[in-house]
């Protein structure tokens, strides 16, 4: 009893699914569309990150390829400046070597270190606190082994490490690269050191870059498959109307031949009327008239029939013409 409610309701649901034609060349128009711009829009976002990333890669590769040969730069300097004391080698020659060290630098934060190869620091012009004392298991706040690491690059006749350092200009723990060399006369590493930070703010810059970049793209393609499913939109709506013209120009047209053809059947059918039908009920009656007119006195019932089927045919006359 109630099947038929339910197959009712589920074919009204079906038909409310249904779409139109119309409806169904726009869906097949807008959506090829949007895959082609969310495949695109992929694609560049993919490029653009892939090319931040690889830019990245070239500039910290530069970087720190410039920041090594610095360091050896400057490193050189400290051992040209001490060549003399080295060549002396007594006691008094290496506090010398101490005190010029101490003296040298570079920039807001260059300064040279050195320590003996027990991890014992010998010079530390910015921090003058750690002299005399062993931080040979000193460690970063990574977990880093510093002064170990130092001198075994030392030792291994000279090499870069890089680890967490305070910076005394911005009075916080930053990366740090350092190059150390050993004098194994002496049992001493020496080294200098520049900070990074500047390179995490480049690459952060350089990744705000490419999130911008990102972002624009994003924005362009949502803009232009915004403005495509417009035009789109415009263009159909702009068929519809100029269809819909159409049809309704077609339409009056088909009403207007209509008329005409019926105002002509009416006339054909009026002529036929007349000119046809009419014609032959009017010969009929005059036959009939004369045969009445023939009749004589003994065919009384006959003549009755006669003028009934006469006054018949009268009638129709009358009806034909005014059908006509």
């Amino acid at each position: 009893m109630h099947s038929r409610p339910k197959r009712s309701k589920r074919v009204r649901v079906v038909k409310a699914w249904k779409l139109s034609l119309r409806s169904k060349v726009y869906l097949l128009t807008i959506i090829p569309l949007l895959l082609v711009m969310v495949l695109v829009s992929a694609f560049s976002i993919n490029e653009s990150r892939e090319l931040g990333q690889r830019e990245i890669e070239v500039f910290e590769s530069q970087f720190y390829e410039l920041r090594r040969q610095e360091l050896r730069n400057y490193l050189d300097l400290a051992l040209t400046a001490i060549e003399s004391q080295r060549r002396e080698n007594t006691p008094q020659s290496r506090e010398k070597a101490k005190q010029i060290l101490r003296q040298m630098g570079f920039g807001d934060d260059g300064y040279y270190f050195a320590y003996n190869y027990d991890g014992i620091n010998l010079v530390h012009p910015k921090l003058p606190d750690l002299e005399g004392q062993n931080l040979y298991g000193f460690e970063d706040l990574h977990g880093n082994p510093v002064i170990q690491s130092l001198i075994e690059r030392a030792r291994e006749g000279g090499g870069f490490h890089e680890y967490l350092w305070h910076k005394p200009s911005r009075d916080e723990v930053v990366g740090k690269l350092s190059y150390a060399v050993g004098l194994d006369d002496w049992g001493w590493m020496i080294g200098t050191g520049l900070y990074i930070d500047d390179l995490q703010d480049a690459i952060g810059q350089i990744r705000r870059k490419v999130d911008e970049n990102v972002q624009r793209t994003l924005v362009t393609s949502v803009a232009v498959a915004l403005l495509a499913i417009l035009m789109v939109t415009v263009l159909g709506l702009g068929i519809n109307v100029s269809e819909s013209q159409l049809a309704n120009r077609r339409l009056k047209d088909l009403s207007q031949r209509t008329m005409q053809f019926e105002e002509s059947e009416k006339v054909r059918i009026s002529r036929e009327l007349h000119d046809g039908i009419n014609q032959m009920l009017v010969s009929i009656r005059y036959r009939l008239e004369a045969m009445i007119a023939d009749f004589g006195s003994g065919g009384d019932k006959v003549r009755g029939h006669a003028e009934q089927a006469s006054e018949t045919i009268v009638a129709a006359i009358a009806e034909v013409r005014r059908i006509s």
